[in-house]
């Protein structure tokens, strides 16, 4: 067997910082990478899209811990028989990978990256007329693994500040809560950033997630407080929760056809 070049995953900031990151969401993550690399191989090793899980197994490699990062490597084996394994160093994988991701979160990379992809395949000694058509059917076909691209980036948010993949490559793509947002409610979400007063009534200090209101509203709407002060002792969305009174934030409001989805609260509002 020989191995698909590596691509290294990073996790930065919240509890990423202490090289932890809750379970529950980092094995929501795992799941949701095993499905995106699996895709990504396939059409790497063989240019054709396979939707069904590949059989292609994912193994993790850890690194030793980073300042202020949890991180690790995924590795995925491949038949000797494929030519272009001795030339996927090339970067094909890791582009695929953030291309995938790029396009569900309505990232401006995805063109660069696009025709990165593009270019690779040439230089592996596919014809170039049909390359442009194999992207085009691999891009048509990842609105398929949305589900599983919202499963990569959970912990976005929910454990950590953001999600590297490839870092300090020429496809290195950063991962935001916002992408996170984009990527799970759809191509039809919309975020309006403001300035709102909310009542929270359910707070977990690990993850961020909360479920708030608007003042004079019954209905309670899910949400993610992103500042990092939610983890302190006494930290003022606690305070607030325990007192049962309204705290002004700074937040984006995830929409889809009006609708409002999602509440991420991105800080404390001045006055």
């Amino acid at each position: 067997m020989s191995l698909l070049e590596p691509i290294q995953i990073v996790y930065n900031g919240g509890w990423a910082d202490e090289h932890t990151l809750p379970l529950r969401e980092f094995a929501k993550s795992a799941d949701g990478l095993d499905d995106i690399l699996s895709l990504c191989a396939e059409f790497a090793i063989t240019q054709q899209v396979i939707l069904n899980r590949s059989a292609r197994s994912v193994r993790l490699v850890t690194k030793a811990p980073a300042a202020g990062s949890f991180e690790f490597i995924p590795i995925i084996e491949a038949a000797l028989q494929h030519p272009l394994i001795v030339s996927a160093s090339s970067g094909l994988f890791g582009a695929l990978t953030g291309l995938v991701c790029a396009k569900l979160a309505r990232r401006p990379e995805e063109a660069v990256l696009k025709a990165t992809v593009e270019k690779l395949l040439e230089e592996l000694g596919r014809e170039k007329e049909r390359n442009n058509q194999m992207v085009e059917r691999f891009i048509s076909s990842l609105e398929k693994k949305r589900p599983a691209a919202a499963r990569c980036v959970s912990p976005i948010g929910a454990g950590c500040d953001e999600i590297v993949l490839g870092p300090s490559t020429k496809h290195e793509l950063i991962l935001y809560p916002k992408d996170r947002e984009l990527i799970e409610l759809g191509p039809d979400a919309e975020l309006a950033a403001s300035k709102v007063t909310l009542l929270i009534s359910e707070l977990d200090r690990v993850t961020g997630g909360c479920r708030v209101s608007f003042l004079g509203e019954k209905k309670r709407y899910w949400g993610a407080i992103l500042d990092s002060t939610v983890r302190i002792d006494g930290n003022s969305y606690a305070s607030a929760l325990t007192a049962g009174k309204p705290i002004d934030v700074l937040a984006e409001i995830s929409l889809v056809e009006g609708e409002i989805k999602k509440i991420m609260i991105l800080g404390i509002a001045k006055n």
